[in-house]
């Protein structure tokens, strides 16, 4: 939801809009850059955001420090 009301607030703002767009030509997007990643952040389940926890945070095994004054 958070991302979604990003790209949302950032075409609100015409000045905004024109430098994000200006952006994603100059790092190799295309123009319609915000509707496809809308569209992907649309179709992500819970399933697809345990996994790439998962896979990122996860997979290594826990460190515990302990400080003592």
């Amino acid at each position: 939801k958070k991302l979604l009301a990003q790209i949302g607030f950032q075409k609100q703002n015409l000045e905004s809009y024109c430098h994000s767009l200006a952006l994603n030509q100059l790092y190799g997007f295309s123009l319609d850059y915000f509707d496809q990643r809308q569209r992907q952040i649309e179709q992500m389940t819970a399933q697809d955001v345990l996994g790439v926890c998962h896979k990122y945070l996860m997979d290594k095994p826990a460190t515990t420090v302990i400080v003592k004054a």
